[in-house]
């Protein structure tokens, strides 16, 4: 599934949402850590699309791979 189909799962108040989280996220590459709240948000939307595919918020490589699959996403939204 490519990236405008995850997008599409996605409803307008959550394609807002996520594009805030992005534009606002913290993040500082020497500790590889995240603003909590905005990271609860993409983990919120991480469950949603993939409810079978466990990640956790204390795994560095998760918080990484899901901001790094959101930010995918998020670029989609604002080309679409």
């Amino acid at each position: 599934m490519g990236n405008q189909a995850y997008a599409d799962q996605l409803n307008q108040t959550e394609k807002k949402e996520l594009l805030t989280v992005l534009d606002n996220i913290e993040i500082s590459s020497e500790s590889n850590t995240y603003n909590g709240k905005d990271l609860k948000v993409l983990f919120k939307f991480w469950k949603k699309l993939f409810p079978s595919n466990k990640m956790s918020m204390n795994c560095g490589g998760c918080r990484k791979s899901v901001f790094k699959f959101f930010n995918e996403i998020g670029k989609t939204i604002k080309n679409k």
